[in-house]
């Protein structure tokens, strides 16, 4: 599986980002804009997963990350999340941090075998419907 680095609008990885926003058109063009923002992608045929990693300081947040429904459960969204590791540790960064819906289960349980630490609750923190987000880190 090739992760690449993803520069331009794509309708697919647009559909894609659906899947946690919104608007996923709206946000891939705000990130594709963001100088802090690096976006990633794995295609067969088409995209079909998207890692989108903003940059600060000695952290690096996880803004997004999602895997079309086809494609779950064959590790690649554990190859999204080694990639990052690898990056931000060849960037001296010594953080990864990330939120997710508290009720996300089949992500919680991705991000702690991933080495990723419950270290708070951000309450109401997401929209439509209102929900709780657990925010994750992992020290590089």
């Amino acid at each position: 599986m090739q992760i690449e680095p993803l520069s331009a609008f794509d309708e697919d990885a647009a559909r894609l980002l659906s899947l946690c926003v919104r608007d996923g058109k709206r946000e891939l063009k705000e990130y594709l804009e963001n100088p802090a923002a690096e976006l990633f992608c794995v295609k067969k045929e088409r995209v079909c997963a998207i890692l989108i990693l903003i940059f600060g300081g000695d952290t690096a947040d996880i803004a997004d990350i999602a895997v079309c429904g086809n494609m779950r459960r064959q590790g690649v969204g554990t190859a999204l999340l080694s990639y990052a590791a690898d990056l931000c540790k060849s960037r001296g960064i010594s953080r990864l941090m990330l939120e997710v819906r508290a009720s996300n289960k089949a992500a919680i349980s991705l991000y702690e075998r991933a080495g990723f630490e419950k270290i708070a609750t951000r309450r109401r923190y997401y929209s439509n419907p209102a929900e709780d987000a657990a925010v994750f880190w992992r020290n590089l």
